[in-house]
């Protein structure tokens, strides 16, 4: 019975090392990376109607193409743009948000990019305050 234990004890250890090692290698495959310069942007204070665009530049930090297959805004009054190609590694590239300036007041909105990388999702952020010109 001792010797049942002590094989049956074995062969757990080898499976539980085995999901371990496979883990680690899934860990080191190679894969794009999405890394940004900044992932915030304060406007500060904009004028009523006044430009409320902001290029979040990026770079592919891994070892395969990077494809960004969406980004979103939090809402309606920012609408974002970004190129629809693969990116080499090492290759860069821009996100071009705008903030709807003809509302007056504090905001704060954010943009969800998505993509093939790593981290699927990175969240970048907008703030200012559109002031009335008068």
């Amino acid at each position: 019975m001792k010797r049942l234990g002590i094989i049956m004890m074995l062969l757990l250890a080898g499976v539980f090392t085995s999901m371990a090692q496979n883990g680690d290698t899934e860990d080191k495959k190679p894969h794009p990376e999405i890394t940004f310069t900044k992932t915030t942007h304060d406007f500060g204070k904009i004028p009523h109607k006044g430009d409320g665009t902001y290029e979040f530049e990026f770079e592919n930090t891994g070892s395969k193409p990077l494809i960004l297959t969406s980004v979103n805004a939090s809402c309606g009054c920012t609408s974002p743009d970004w190129p629809e190609k693969p990116f080499k590694p090492g290759e860069k590239g821009e996100i071009t948000v705008k903030y709807n300036t003809r509302i007056n007041g504090k905001f704060t909105k954010y943009i969800y990019v998505h993509s093939n990388a790593k981290d699927e999702r990175v969240r970048l952020k907008i703030t200012g305050k559109v002031v009335d010109n008068n």
